[in-house]
């Protein structure tokens, strides 16, 4: 009976080390057949406690057979660990198909004698082999993962050095950059303060400038409204003078345009006579030419029934050749009767061709006849005007020389005194100074502009530096959930190994232990405890795979809160810049109207007092202007003498002279009433255009600018990189032609693609302008990027 058990045993033994082969040695070579066991050598043996138990650990080579340990990479994943949870799994189904027929036959002996003290030494030893064998395979994954673990942990430790040190140097490069900000803050600050220091100095001096100008018009007003008068009534006479000349002149043109309107006539009666002939030539080719086809019709017919009669007279009578010869000679002179209408017709058809031609001719040389007259009508109210203006500027020159060899001469004679010309000369040195001063505070504003565009530059690279920081730590997160996913694993794994070593154990302590008694059912609720482990391996393998896919896919959500901060940003900047383009608008329209103040000899008369000295060289230029005055009042009634002296004074009385003078004068008030209202209405116009162009911008988006004959139309939401406009032009017939202006040449094909689907093919400019304000109104608020 010990002999069956110890056969038994060794049977069970050698199934669970031949299992226990299979199964933990994989790379293991077959064993040759004339190979014993007997060939292996141990070469080193180290003993360690694990737990209460000593743990052996042997290496064996072997001629026939070696051991290769799992290769474990660097990257330990939920694969290795599945790959060994089924390993645990094939042994534990070996050991419960090795226990198998060992209850049976427990089952079914009677329970025996407890075996020698021999027996369960052999088989506490042939045990102790396999655990030894089984072992030196935990602890190689044990070491091998330990060491993985190690290599992790040190790439994580450098991983995390590498990205604290980009973390380092983002923050370094981030405080860069605020400096920098900083220093053009302070440098725009600097320019504002100069720029105000500037419009200050400058108002004082547009004051001071004022004042002297008040002044100087106080002391002025007597003795201009003096010249003033005296050159109304000069200009009177002179007018007048040039009336009787222009009246002449006038007659002179009539005459003139008389006789060139006679022979105007003359050539258009003789172009109708021309006309009339064409037309009643053509209607007699016409005419003839109906005659002749109605004659070629009349000759077919009787064609027909001379052909007929022929018929029925060779049926009727063909004994007569007399008469056939007769009817064939009125045959042939038909025929050649039809054949000179024809040629006729002919001749007719390309005579009304040409007529037709020649008519056509007539009529267009007859309109660029009268577009002709139309300029030549024009040319003479042109040339009229060009007289008047020659005559005005021949006065304006000569009173210009008077003037200035005037100041001239008083500047001679001033003696080192302040003469009007040498006022008007330091005058004119300020004001070249201030167009200075201002030149230099737009290129300051120029300045400004381009650090404010610097500035937006940096705050750019300043988002994109924190979202590649938020990048970074987004990965830095998604490793450290790694390392502490598999840190995890580790400790599972490493309390499983355990507590399987401890249930092989138990089991093959059972199985020496079997004939105490100990009851089956233990074994099977062990193999049901190895089973419901192997179940939970198997579903924290699964839930490692989630999580895993699912941290691959969360650095997405920081790099849309990312965008969605950096567009705010960008959206907040652009608003800021564009207040700050209004600001620098203002100002400039603010420095063009004082510009402009400035150049009208405007200032503050509340605030400036004028001091003038006794003797001021403005009294001696006003005791000048005087005897000037008193010389243009001389020559004034030598000129009215002259006029009522002359060989026509005669004949022209005194009362007709001044009625003349009272219509000239009332004319010159209408002329100046007129010249207001059409100021007025220039004015009106120009603030109704103006609120009319600011409705068609805040409406519909786009900034109108009407040219000569054009209409230019600019978006809203045109970049500023990409300064594209459309051009419109109105011709006759509601036709008219759109242009592309400006752009890159992408944005322009872009252009063109639309306008050929929506202008050319659809007809409909109004669908093209809302298409094109709808794409930038997108690409400005950044939808296209938000929805991709």
């Amino acid at each position: 009976m010990e002999a069956n058990k110890s056969g038994r045993q060794s049977l069970f033994r050698a199934s669970t080390a031949s299992s226990s082969a299979s199964t933990f040695r994989p790379a293991q070579s077959t064993t040759r057949p004339g190979s014993t066991a007997n060939a292996a050598t141990t070469t080193t043996t180290n003993t360690a406690k694990v737990g209460k138990r000593p743990l052996r650990t042997t290496t064996t080579t072997s001629s026939s057979s070696s051991m290769a340990p799992f290769s474990v990479t660097k990257a330990a994943t939920a694969a290795d660990v599945a790959a060994t949870l089924d390993s645990f799994r094939d042994a534990t189904n070996a050991v419960k198909a090795a226990a198998a027929p060992r209850l049976q036959q427990q089952h079914q002996e009677l329970p025996l004698a407890r075996p020698s003290s021999t027996a369960t030494s052999k088989v506490q030893s042939i045990q102790d082999v396999e655990l030894d064998s089984v072992d030196l395979f935990v602890d190689s994954d044990l070491v091998n993962a330990k060491r993985t673990i190690k290599l992790l942990e040190r790439e994580l430790l450098m991983q995390k050095d590498d990205s604290e040190r980009r973390i380092i140097t983002l923050e370094s490069e981030n405080a860069r950059l605020k400096q920098n900000m900083q220093d053009s803050l302070s440098k725009i600050g600097k320019l504002e303060r100069d720029c105000t220091f500037l419009l200050e100095s400058n108002k004082k001096l547009e004051e001071s400038q004022q004042l002297k100008d008040a002044e100087r018009e106080q002391k002025d007003k007597e003795s201009s409204f003096i010249t003033t008068k005296l050159q109304s009534e000069n200009a009177s006479l002179t007018e007048q003078l040039s009336v009787t000349n222009e009246q002449l002149r006038d007659l002179e043109r009539r005459r003139e345009h008389e006789i060139r309107n006679s022979k105007r006539e003359a050539d258009q009666y003789r172009q109708r006579l021309q006309a009339l002939e064409l037309q009643s030539q053509h209607e007699m080719a016409v005419a003839a030419k109906t005659a002749a086809l109605k004659q070629t019709g009349d000759l077919q017919s009787q064609i027909s029934s001379l052909e007929s009669k022929l018929i029925s007279l060779k049926h009727g009578n063909a004994s007569s050749p007399d008469s056939f010869q007769t009817i064939k000679k009125q045959l042939e002179d038909q025929l050649a009767y039809i054949h000179t209408l024809e040629t006729s017709n002919t001749h007719l058809k390309t005579e009304s061709q040409r007529l037709r031609t020649a008519h056509q001719s007539s009529t267009a040389q007859e309109e660029k006849i009268r577009t002709l007259e139309i300029q030549v009508r024009a040319m003479d109210s042109l040339r009229t005007r060009l007289v008047e203006a020659e005559a005005e500027a021949t006065t304006l020159k000569a009173e210009k020389r008077r003037w200035s060899s005037l100041l001239r001469e008083s500047d001679l004679s001033s003696n080192g005194e302040v003469t009007p010309l040498g006022l008007a000369r330091a005058l004119e040195t300020e004001r070249l100074e201030r167009a200075r001063e201002m030149e230099r505070v737009s290129e300051e504003l120029a300045d400004v502009k381009v650090l404010r565009a610097h500035v937006g530059e940096l705050e750019v690279e300043i988002g994109e530096l924190r979202k590649r920081l938020a990048d970074e730590e987004a990965k830095a997160e998604v490793q450290s959930r790694q390392v502490k996913r598999l840190e995890k694993g580790r400790d599972l794994v490493a309390g499983e190994v355990a507590f399987l070593r401890e249930q092989l154990t138990a089991v093959r302590f059972q199985d020496v232990d079997a004939d105490t008694g100990i009851n089956d059912n233990l074994l099977r609720d062990q193999i049901l405890e190895l089973e419901a482990l192997i179940e939970r391996y198997r579903a924290r393998v699964a839930d490692l795979e989630v999580e895993l896919q699912s941290a691959s896919n969360m650095p997405s959500i920081p790099n849309v809160e990312a965008q969605s901060d950096f567009t705010a940003v960008k959206r907040k900047l652009e608003d800021k810049v564009k207040q700050l383009e209004k600001e620098v608008e203002n100002f400039d329209n603010q420095i063009f109207v004082l510009e402009r103040a400035i150049g009208q000899g405007a200032f503050d008369r509340d605030n400036l007092k004028v001091l003038q000295l006794a003797e001021n060289p403005e009294s001696k230029a006003f005791v000048i202007r005087k005897e000037l005055l008193d010389t243009l009042q001389a020559e004034n009634k030598a000129l009215k003498a002259r006029l009522l002296g002359s060989e026509f004074g005669g004949l022209v009385p005194v009362e007709v002279v001044k009625s003349i003078e009272l219509e000239s004068r009332r004319l010159q008030g209408l002329i100046d009433e007129r010249d207001k209202r059409i100021l007025r209405l220039r004015e009106v116009f120009m603030d109704k255009s103006k609120e009319f162009k600011e409705a068609v911008f805040s409406l519909l988006g786009y900034r109108v600018e009407f040219q000569e004959s054009l209409v230019r139309l600019i978006s809203t939401y045109a970049d500023p990189q990409d300064d594209s406009s459309f051009l419109f032009s109105s011709q006759e017939n509601d036709n008219g032609t759109m242009q592309i202006v400006g752009g890159s040449p992408a944005r322009v094909q872009e252009l063109n693609q639309l306008r050929q689907h929506y202008v050319l093919e659809g007809g409909s400019v109004p669908a093209f302008l809302a298409f094109v304000t709808l794409k930038g109104w997108e690409r400005h608020y950044g939808v296209e990027d938000m929805e991709q």
